[in-house]
Protein backbone atom coordinates (compact mmCIF):
# COMPACT_ATOMS: atom_id res chain seq x y z
CA UNK A 1 0.00 0.00 0.00
CA UNK A 2 1.23 3.05 -1.29
CA UNK A 3 0.90 5.99 1.17
CA UNK A 4 0.81 9.83 -0.30
CA UNK A 5 2.39 11.82 2.38
CA UNK A 6 2.03 14.87 0.55
CA UNK A 7 -2.03 16.60 1.35
CA UNK A 8 -3.99 17.84 -1.29
CA UNK A 9 -6.24 19.67 1.16
CA UNK A 10 -4.64 23.33 1.09
CA UNK A 11 -5.58 23.96 4.81
CA UNK A 12 -3.63 20.75 6.06
CA UNK A 13 -0.47 22.19 3.46
CA UNK A 14 -0.33 25.30 5.56
CA UNK A 15 -0.88 23.72 8.81
CA UNK A 16 1.98 20.99 8.32
CA UNK A 17 4.65 24.12 7.52
CA UNK A 18 3.44 26.21 10.34
CA UNK A 19 4.13 23.10 12.48
CA UNK A 20 7.52 22.27 11.39
CA UNK A 21 9.48 21.42 14.72
CA UNK A 22 12.84 21.32 13.53
CA UNK A 23 12.53 24.88 11.64
CA UNK A 24 10.79 26.15 14.92
CA UNK A 25 13.27 24.70 16.98
CA UNK A 26 16.65 25.91 15.09
CA UNK A 27 14.57 29.46 15.41
CA UNK A 28 14.45 29.47 18.58
CA UNK A 29 17.57 28.41 19.31
CA UNK A 30 18.80 31.30 17.32
CA UNK A 31 17.04 33.85 19.84
CA UNK A 32 17.93 31.44 22.70
CA UNK A 33 22.20 31.39 21.64
CA UNK A 34 22.22 35.26 20.61
CA UNK A 35 20.48 36.78 23.83
CA UNK A 36 22.90 34.10 25.84
CA UNK A 37 25.93 35.81 24.23
CA UNK A 38 24.62 39.52 24.56
CA UNK A 39 24.18 38.90 28.92
CA UNK A 40 27.28 36.80 29.01
CA UNK A 41 29.22 39.95 27.39
CA UNK A 42 27.71 42.57 28.75
CA UNK A 43 29.79 43.80 30.91
CA UNK A 44 32.87 43.75 28.24
CA UNK A 45 30.36 45.60 26.11
CA UNK A 46 29.10 48.17 28.72
CA UNK A 47 33.30 48.82 29.26
CA UNK A 48 34.32 49.07 25.95
CA UNK A 49 31.23 50.13 24.24
CA UNK A 50 28.20 52.45 26.12
CA UNK A 51 31.40 53.93 28.62
CA UNK A 52 33.45 55.62 25.74
CA UNK A 53 32.69 58.52 24.28
CA UNK A 54 30.00 58.57 20.90
CA UNK A 55 31.86 57.91 17.62
CA UNK A 56 31.19 55.97 14.24
CA UNK A 57 31.75 52.80 15.27
CA UNK A 58 30.07 53.06 18.63
CA UNK A 59 27.32 53.67 16.60
CA UNK A 60 27.57 51.17 13.99
CA UNK A 61 27.88 48.24 16.89
CA UNK A 62 24.53 49.60 18.69
CA UNK A 63 22.56 49.71 15.68
CA UNK A 64 23.81 46.34 14.72
CA UNK A 65 23.74 44.59 17.63
CA UNK A 66 20.52 45.97 18.64
CA UNK A 67 18.72 45.63 15.19
CA UNK A 68 19.66 42.16 15.52
CA UNK A 69 18.21 41.72 18.63
CA UNK A 70 14.65 43.57 17.45
CA UNK A 71 14.73 40.66 14.48
CA UNK A 72 15.11 37.87 16.38
CA UNK A 73 12.35 39.00 19.06
CA UNK A 74 9.64 39.11 16.05
CA UNK A 75 11.04 36.37 14.67
CA UNK A 76 10.49 34.65 17.95
CA UNK A 77 6.68 36.19 18.25
CA UNK A 78 6.24 35.09 14.89
CA UNK A 79 7.11 31.41 15.24
CA UNK A 80 4.36 31.42 18.52
CA UNK A 81 2.23 34.17 17.80
CA UNK A 82 1.21 34.63 21.16
CA UNK A 83 -0.48 37.84 20.91
CA UNK A 84 -2.06 37.39 17.42
CA UNK A 85 -5.35 34.97 18.05
CA UNK A 86 -8.22 36.77 15.47
CA UNK A 87 -11.64 35.86 16.55
CA UNK A 88 -12.27 36.28 12.86
CA UNK A 89 -10.98 33.38 12.01
CA UNK A 90 -10.33 29.69 13.13
CA UNK A 91 -6.76 28.76 13.92
CA UNK A 92 -7.00 25.95 11.10
CA UNK A 93 -8.38 28.50 8.69
CA UNK A 94 -5.90 29.45 5.61
CA UNK A 95 -7.03 33.22 5.21
CA UNK A 96 -5.78 33.87 9.44
CA UNK A 97 -2.30 32.38 7.94
CA UNK A 98 -1.88 34.03 4.86
CA UNK A 99 -2.77 37.58 5.66
CA UNK A 100 -1.73 38.88 9.58
CA UNK A 101 0.60 36.29 10.29
CA UNK A 102 2.33 35.65 7.11
CA UNK A 103 2.58 39.30 6.34
CA UNK A 104 4.72 40.24 10.03
CA UNK A 105 7.23 37.38 8.85
CA UNK A 106 7.74 38.04 5.20
CA UNK A 107 8.60 41.64 6.02
CA UNK A 108 10.35 40.87 8.82
CA UNK A 109 13.06 39.30 6.59
CA UNK A 110 13.22 41.54 3.85
CA UNK A 111 13.60 44.51 6.27
CA UNK A 112 15.25 43.98 9.45
CA UNK A 113 17.08 40.86 8.51
CA UNK A 114 18.54 42.54 5.68
CA UNK A 115 19.39 45.83 7.70
CA UNK A 116 21.80 43.09 10.00
CA UNK A 117 23.74 42.22 6.35
CA UNK A 118 24.10 45.71 4.91
CA UNK A 119 25.52 47.22 8.89
CA UNK A 120 27.45 43.93 8.98
CA UNK A 121 28.82 44.73 6.11
CA UNK A 122 29.40 48.60 7.13
CA UNK A 123 31.94 47.06 9.52
CA UNK A 124 33.74 44.46 7.80
CA UNK A 125 34.56 47.28 5.20
CA UNK A 126 36.12 49.42 7.76
CA UNK A 127 38.09 46.56 8.98
CA UNK A 128 39.82 46.41 5.58
CA UNK A 129 40.04 49.91 5.49
CA UNK A 130 41.74 49.95 8.50
CA UNK A 131 43.97 46.94 7.44
CA UNK A 132 45.06 48.99 4.51
CA UNK A 133 46.30 52.04 6.16
CA UNK A 134 43.07 54.20 4.51
CA UNK A 135 43.86 53.83 0.83
CA UNK A 136 42.15 55.85 -1.11
CA UNK A 137 42.71 53.36 -4.15
CA UNK A 138 40.71 50.98 -1.45
CA UNK A 139 38.29 53.07 0.05
CA UNK A 140 37.07 53.64 -3.65
CA UNK A 141 36.34 49.69 -4.10
CA UNK A 142 35.11 49.79 -0.96
CA UNK A 143 32.39 52.20 -1.61
CA UNK A 144 31.61 50.53 -5.16
CA UNK A 145 31.03 47.03 -3.33
CA UNK A 146 28.68 48.79 -0.73
CA UNK A 147 26.99 50.69 -3.79
CA UNK A 148 26.23 47.56 -5.22
CA UNK A 149 25.12 45.56 -1.75
CA UNK A 150 22.69 48.38 -1.48
CA UNK A 151 21.11 48.82 -5.05
CA UNK A 152 20.75 44.58 -4.27
CA UNK A 153 18.69 45.43 -1.05
CA UNK A 154 16.80 48.09 -2.57
CA UNK A 155 15.69 46.25 -5.20
CA UNK A 156 14.59 43.17 -2.88
CA UNK A 157 12.60 45.43 -0.76
CA UNK A 158 10.70 47.16 -3.82
CA UNK A 159 9.80 43.94 -4.98
CA UNK A 160 12.26 44.59 -8.06
CA UNK A 161 14.24 41.31 -7.55
CA UNK A 162 11.30 39.05 -5.89
CA UNK A 163 7.21 38.98 -7.01
CA UNK A 164 6.26 40.39 -3.90
CA UNK A 165 1.98 39.79 -3.77
CA UNK A 166 0.03 42.77 -2.94
CA UNK A 167 -3.44 41.59 -2.48
CA UNK A 168 -2.23 39.04 0.60
CA UNK A 169 1.17 37.81 1.56
CA UNK A 170 2.68 34.82 1.30
CA UNK A 171 2.46 31.67 3.66
CA UNK A 172 5.64 31.70 4.92
CA UNK A 173 7.20 34.92 4.42
CA UNK A 174 9.43 36.87 1.77
CA UNK A 175 12.96 35.43 1.86
CA UNK A 176 15.96 36.89 0.55
CA UNK A 177 16.19 36.38 -3.07
CA UNK A 178 18.71 34.08 -4.30
CA UNK A 179 20.68 37.21 -6.44
CA UNK A 180 20.80 39.29 -2.96
CA UNK A 181 22.42 35.76 -1.44
CA UNK A 182 24.90 35.71 -4.37
CA UNK A 183 25.54 39.26 -4.39
CA UNK A 184 26.47 39.46 -0.37
CA UNK A 185 28.69 36.01 -0.70
CA UNK A 186 30.79 37.86 -3.75
CA UNK A 187 31.17 40.66 -1.74
CA UNK A 188 32.62 39.28 1.45
CA UNK A 189 34.67 36.64 -1.05
CA UNK A 190 36.29 39.94 -1.96
CA UNK A 191 36.60 41.12 1.34
CA UNK A 192 38.03 37.82 2.80
CA UNK A 193 40.99 37.45 -0.04
CA UNK A 194 41.96 41.33 0.30
CA UNK A 195 42.59 40.82 3.84
CA UNK A 196 44.04 37.32 3.38
CA UNK A 197 46.57 39.14 1.48
CA UNK A 198 47.07 41.91 3.78
CA UNK A 199 47.73 38.85 6.85
CA UNK A 200 50.37 37.39 4.26
CA UNK A 201 52.20 40.29 4.04
CA UNK A 202 52.72 41.51 7.58
CA UNK A 203 54.35 38.27 9.03
CA UNK A 204 55.53 40.18 12.16
CA UNK A 205 52.89 39.54 13.70
CA UNK A 206 53.40 35.70 13.86
CA UNK A 207 57.13 36.52 15.34
CA UNK A 208 55.70 38.45 18.01
CA UNK A 209 53.07 35.83 18.87
CA UNK A 210 55.51 33.85 19.08
CA UNK A 211 57.45 36.58 21.55
CA UNK A 212 54.09 36.58 23.28
CA UNK A 213 54.59 32.98 24.40
CA UNK A 214 57.98 33.68 26.36
CA UNK A 215 56.45 36.68 27.35
CA UNK A 216 52.65 37.06 28.11
CA UNK A 217 52.69 40.72 29.65
CA UNK A 218 53.94 41.99 26.65
CA UNK A 219 51.12 44.55 25.14
CA UNK A 220 49.56 43.03 21.49
CA UNK A 221 50.03 45.04 18.38
CA UNK A 222 47.13 46.28 17.21
CA UNK A 223 47.96 45.19 13.31
CA UNK A 224 48.61 41.93 15.00
CA UNK A 225 45.21 41.35 16.41
CA UNK A 226 43.28 43.16 13.45
CA UNK A 227 45.32 40.64 11.25
CA UNK A 228 44.79 37.55 13.05
CA UNK A 229 40.68 38.14 13.49
CA UNK A 230 40.10 39.18 10.08
CA UNK A 231 41.48 36.55 8.37
CA UNK A 232 39.10 34.04 10.89
CA UNK A 233 36.08 36.05 10.91
CA UNK A 234 35.79 36.65 6.79
CA UNK A 235 36.29 33.68 6.05
CA UNK A 236 33.15 32.45 8.63
CA UNK A 237 31.20 34.99 7.21
CA UNK A 238 31.99 34.04 3.36
CA UNK A 239 30.88 30.86 4.46
CA UNK A 240 27.77 31.46 5.90
CA UNK A 241 26.54 33.65 2.94
CA UNK A 242 28.12 30.98 0.53
CA UNK A 243 25.89 28.37 2.28
CA UNK A 244 22.50 30.47 1.82
CA UNK A 245 23.53 31.17 -2.01
CA UNK A 246 23.65 27.27 -2.68
CA UNK A 247 20.39 26.71 -0.45
CA UNK A 248 18.68 29.71 -2.36
CA UNK A 249 19.26 28.75 -5.61
CA UNK A 250 18.54 25.31 -5.01
CA UNK A 251 15.54 26.30 -3.57
CA UNK A 252 14.47 27.90 -7.17
CA UNK A 253 15.61 25.28 -8.84
CA UNK A 254 12.81 22.85 -6.80
CA UNK A 255 10.51 25.23 -7.41
CA UNK A 256 10.72 25.13 -11.09
CA UNK A 257 10.38 21.65 -11.56
CA UNK A 258 7.31 21.35 -8.44
CA UNK A 259 4.07 20.24 -10.62
CA UNK A 260 0.62 19.82 -9.66
CA UNK A 261 -0.25 18.08 -6.08
CA UNK A 262 3.84 18.49 -5.07
CA UNK A 263 3.68 22.31 -6.50
CA UNK A 264 2.60 23.83 -3.47
CA UNK A 265 3.93 21.43 -0.49
CA UNK A 266 7.02 22.51 -1.98
CA UNK A 267 6.94 25.53 -2.27
CA UNK A 268 6.10 26.08 1.07
CA UNK A 269 8.22 23.64 2.73
CA UNK A 270 11.62 24.96 1.06
CA UNK A 271 10.28 29.06 1.29
CA UNK A 272 10.10 28.17 5.17
CA UNK A 273 13.37 26.78 5.42
CA UNK A 274 15.09 29.63 3.40
CA UNK A 275 14.04 32.05 6.48
CA UNK A 276 15.00 29.37 8.77
CA UNK A 277 18.52 29.70 7.50
CA UNK A 278 18.20 33.51 7.15
CA UNK A 279 17.38 33.77 10.79
CA UNK A 280 20.90 31.05 11.15
CA UNK A 281 23.01 34.03 9.26
CA UNK A 282 21.52 37.13 10.77
CA UNK A 283 22.19 35.78 14.51
CA UNK A 284 25.95 34.90 13.47
CA UNK A 285 26.26 38.09 11.62
CA UNK A 286 24.93 40.40 15.00
CA UNK A 287 26.98 38.44 16.74
CA UNK A 288 30.36 38.04 14.94
CA UNK A 289 30.78 41.73 13.28
CA UNK A 290 30.37 43.75 16.37
CA UNK A 291 32.54 41.08 17.90
CA UNK A 292 35.48 42.56 15.78
CA UNK A 293 35.24 46.00 17.37
CA UNK A 294 35.15 44.99 20.40
CA UNK A 295 38.26 43.29 20.58
CA UNK A 296 40.39 46.29 18.96
CA UNK A 297 38.96 48.31 21.11
CA UNK A 298 40.23 45.45 24.20
CA UNK A 299 43.74 45.55 22.81
CA UNK A 300 43.57 49.51 22.36
CA UNK A 301 42.63 50.22 25.93
CA UNK A 302 44.53 47.76 27.44
CA UNK A 303 47.56 49.11 26.22
CA UNK A 304 46.64 53.04 27.13
CA UNK A 305 44.56 53.08 29.63
CA UNK A 306 47.90 53.39 32.26
CA UNK A 307 48.04 56.63 30.34
CA UNK A 308 44.50 57.69 29.22
CA UNK A 309 41.19 56.42 29.87
CA UNK A 310 38.99 58.77 27.48
CA UNK A 311 41.06 57.99 23.90
CA UNK A 312 37.54 58.05 21.17
CA UNK A 313 38.27 54.94 19.06
CA UNK A 314 38.75 54.93 15.23
CA UNK A 315 39.91 51.67 13.84
CA UNK A 316 41.43 53.59 10.66
CA UNK A 317 43.83 55.68 12.96
CA UNK A 318 44.09 53.20 15.31
CA UNK A 319 45.84 51.00 12.49
CA UNK A 320 47.50 53.77 11.02
CA UNK A 321 49.38 54.74 14.67
CA UNK A 322 50.41 51.41 15.20
CA UNK A 323 52.09 51.43 11.88
CA UNK A 324 53.57 54.87 12.17
CA UNK A 325 55.20 53.54 15.57
CA UNK A 326 56.47 50.34 14.22
CA UNK A 327 58.28 52.12 11.60
CA UNK A 328 60.03 55.07 13.68
CA UNK A 329 60.82 52.13 16.52
CA UNK A 330 62.58 50.36 13.06
CA UNK A 331 64.36 53.35 11.43
CA UNK A 332 65.68 54.63 15.25
CA UNK A 333 67.50 51.05 15.85
CA UNK A 334 68.92 51.73 12.10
Amino acid sequence: MVVNLVPTDPNRVTDLVYENTASKSFQLCCVTVFFYYVILHLEEEVEFIWAKKWTLGKAIYIVTRYTGAIFLIFVAGSVYPLLWNDKDFLMTDARYKLNKYACLKGWIYIGPGSAVFILAEVILQMRVYALYERSRKILVLLVLLFSITITAEVLLFTGHLYKLLKDRCLVMSYPLAPINWLVTSTVDFILFIMVYIKSREGREWRVKKEERKKDPWQPKDISAVMARDSTVYFAAVFSICAVGTVHSFLSQYLFSIAKNAYSSFIILVIGNLLSTYETIAVTLMAILAPRMLVNIRSEFYAQTKPMEKTISWNVAEVAATSTTSERDASGSHA
